[in-house]
């Protein structure tokens, strides 16, 4: 089906218009009238483009502001924006020890294996049991690639299997919050904290803001000595960073974020309230 305009709760295609129950807009940002307001207002202030390296001698201040506020909302010591989830997976994957065992978990999205091997095949639990036999009998450095969400279910990763762990101070996990970030969390923060409390060895998170943010960029949280280095990294240096019109948007949505989660939630619980068989 091709359609001339974003869809919202409808679609409209060849004179027909049909509900739409798909996408990744959760708080329905693309299509709310003060957020893109706020999105135009970036482009009078700081443009629609911005065409150079964020290694360029000429900076624009939103890019930082925007880094600073995104740590400080997920819990985080330092951020990365890049523009987009993609560029951020393949970002994050310079943080992984040269020399080590990677695991890459069922469902994960290709940008994060791009560097390592095509995610395991059968169901979570099973690659589990193998992961954590095989980590714990070896004391080498290992690498672990997840999701944070099951995106299909739309439920969080258990984070149980973590802590049984044996050798996992040698573990760096990189983690797709994509579908966390935004909604889920008592603000909407994601799952940061959640798994960095959790984990006995490196935290690394990643991810897109283009679903429930609602602008065009990726992101990458962490301890301020891996985030700092991946500055120097060519993928950072040789892409065009964020579209600095959307990051302007975001550094003033603060509230239209809270309202907006606070709106899917009542909308969710009405859903389910409603619901004959909530447990189908």
């Amino acid at each position: 089906m091709v359609t001339s305009q974003l869809p919202g709760r409808t679609i409209t295609s060849k004179g027909r218009e049909y509900l739409y129950f798909s996408g990744t807009s959760y708080l329905g940002l693309s299509q709310l009238a003060d957020f893109r307001e706020l999105v135009k207002e970036g482009m009078d202030r700081v443009g629609i483009h911005f065409g150079g390296s964020r290694l360029s001698n000429i900076q624009i201040d939103v890019f930082d502001e925007s880094e600073v506020l995104l740590a400080e909302k997920c819990g985080a010591e330092a951020a990365l924006i890049v523009s987009s989830g993609t560029v951020a997976g393949q970002t994050a994957s310079f943080l992984a020890p040269k020399t080590s065992r990677v695991y890459v978990a069922p469902g994960t999205h290709a940008a994060f294996s791009t560097y390592f091997q095509p995610p395991s095949d059968g169901g979570r639990a099973d690659w589990e049991k193998l992961m954590k036999k095989s980590i714990n009998s070896t004391s080498e450095k290992t690498v672990i690639v997840t999701n944070s969400v099951d995106p299909l279910y739309c439920q969080p990763i258990d984070i149980d299997w973590m802590r049984s762990l044996v050798n996992g101070k040698n573990t760096t996990l990189i983690v797709d919050d994509s579908h966390g970030m935004g909604v889920m969390g008592a603000r909407g923060e994601g799952l940061y904290t959640n798994w960095s409390s959790a984990s006995p060895g490196n935290v690394i998170f990643a991810g897109s803001l283009g679903k429930a943010m609602g602008i065009p960029a990726g992101f990458v949280l962490g301890n301020r000595d891996d985030i700092h280095p991946l500055k120097s990294t060519r993928t950072y240096g040789g892409s065009s960073p964020a579209n600095p019109a959307f990051l302007y948007a975001f550094n003033r949505a603060e509230e239209i974020h809270r309202r907006q989660l606070s709106k899917l939630r009542t909308n969710i619980k009405r859903f389910l309230g409603n619901l004959e068989k909530p447990g189908n």
